[in-house]
């Protein structure tokens, strides 16, 4: 194992965004797209607060912090990043187990610990909303529809929206 530096901490998380693995901590990004082998910098996210979690997949990566903030989007490879302005202040805690991000049904999905919801393509929020309860597992895209759980229920939704 090599030990190094992200972006200045505050956590963090990992995404896959167009092949490449992309790194995340509260202020910056590495890159890697030769399997995690060697790491470029990538850019600042500009997040501010402790990312708890980060996921991906397509072409966009997303990375959530821990209270409530708007969480941030890459849709070059963690080159630039920017708030996802569609979609609610998100929150993922217990570093970032419960909730989360993935890609699926042509857009990257999000599930906050408390419920929230979000998809998003193309950069653009196409809906958002609330399950009916909070949510103590990682949300998963496998293979034809997304899962989340608490301790007591299973959501599913084959597009991430219903």
């Amino acid at each position: 194992w090599e030990r190094g530096t992200v972006g200045g901490g505050g956590m963090g998380g990992i995404g896959l965004a167009d092949g490449a693995f992309v790194l995340v901590d509260s202020f910056g990004s590495r890159v890697s797209t030769d399997g995690g082998r060697t790491w470029t910098t990538g850019g600042a996210t500009g997040h501010g607060y402790h990312v708890r979690g980060a996921g991906g997949g397509g072409p966009g990566v997303i990375a959530g912090g821990g209270s409530g903030q708007t969480p941030v989007t890459s849709w070059d490879r963690g080159k630039t990043w920017a708030k996802a302005t569609d979609c609610p202040p998100m929150k993922y805690h217990n570093l970032g187990q419960y909730g989360g991000a993935a890609w699926g049904a042509g857009g990257l999905a999000l599930v906050s610990d408390d419920g929230q919801f979000c998809k998003l393509v193309d950069r653009r929020s196409v809906g958002k909303g609330r399950l009916p309860s909070f949510v103590f597992g990682r949300l998963a895209w496998v293979g034809d529809h997304f899962i989340v759980a608490n301790t007591s229920r299973i959501h599913e939704s084959d597009d991430g929206l219903t």
